[in-house]
């Protein structure tokens, strides 16, 4: 009764100007102490955990930023093994994440980045554990959550905003995520 633990698992596009950083290394151990654990990672935890921040991605991404600039300097970094294959990947996910309100294929991305499109198909399968368009529609559903929480723009202006192809296609991924449609969480 006297331990307790708290892990933060992620999505890699909270990260901001740490994501390249986890491209090229790790911790060595990633724990730490009660001890070693700086107030302000606290105070950012209680507000990550807040239900209002749930569906915030700016807000989340930001507090998590907050525990990663307190964090990241009391660990001892060890170099990743795949560190070109890293930064392949961090190229590619840097592109998508630029450009993922356009039209995208993982033939146009391949093409942009000269990477083999088979390859580019396994590299982010392998590395994301989802295919491209799983990630893509991810990032777009995210951007479209934030303009249907922050504004009063109609949603035909969001889907296509956000990049989607079809209100079809949008209102299926929405309400997949969701579990509700995009007229009924406005």
């Amino acid at each position: 009764t006297d331990n307790r633990g708290f892990i933060i698992l992620f999505s890699q596009t909270f990260t901001g100007i740490f994501l390249q950083m986890f491209y090229k290394y790790r911790p060595e151990n990633p724990f730490l102490t009660a001890d070693q654990v700086p107030p302000d990672v606290r105070l950012a935890a209680e507000k990550m955990l807040d239900p209002s921040n749930r569906f915030n991605k700016p807000v989340s991404s930001a507090w998590l930023q907050v525990i990663l600039a307190n964090v990241m300097p009391l660990y001892t970094l060890a170099e990743l093994p795949n560190a070109p294959e890293n930064e392949t990947i961090f190229r590619v996910m840097q592109y998508i994440v630029e450009n993922y309100r356009s039209p995208l294929t993982l033939k146009s991305v391949a093409q942009a980045l000269r990477i083999n499109e088979y390859y580019l198909s396994h590299l982010i399968s392998e590395n994301l554990h989802m295919n491209f368009r799983e990630y893509l529609n991810g990032l777009r559903l995210d951007y479209a959550i934030q303009l249907i929480q922050s504004t009063r723009l109609p949603l035909t202006h969001i889907w296509t905003d956000a990049g989607f192809e079809s209100q079809t296609t949008f209102n299926r991924i929405f309400k997949r995520a969701m579990n509700v449609a995009p007229s009924k969480y406005r």
